[in-house]
């Protein structure tokens, strides 16, 4: 009878601690699942944003020098002679 008593006892601890270990497993692997896919959505708004960031600038930038471009055409087709504009100073210097 006491060895059968034993043998429960050992069936019975052991599929406690390897159902244990399971959970454990099974937590761990969510766990590391969901913190990379937060992971990986921040990262992909924050290259999002930047990449919107670095558009607006370009766009800005593109605007000025359409600018620019047609005040020089004006200036040039209003005078005869091609002198230094400090505008292109001032850009140059940035």
């Amino acid at each position: 009878m006491s060895l059968i008593k034993k043998n429960i006892w050992t069936l019975f601890y052991a599929l406690l601690i390897s159902s244990v270990l399971f959970t454990f497993a099974i937590s761990f692997k969510a766990w590391k699942k969901n913190t990379v896919l937060d992971y990986e959505i921040k990262q992909e708004h924050l290259v999002k944003i930047i990449s919107e960031a670095l558009h607006a600038q370009m766009i800005s930038q593109e605007v000025l020098l359409n600018i620019l471009g047609n005040q020089v055409i004006q200036n040039i087709e209003n005078s005869e002679e091609i002198k230094n504009i400090p505008i292109f100073d001032n850009l140059l210097k940035k």
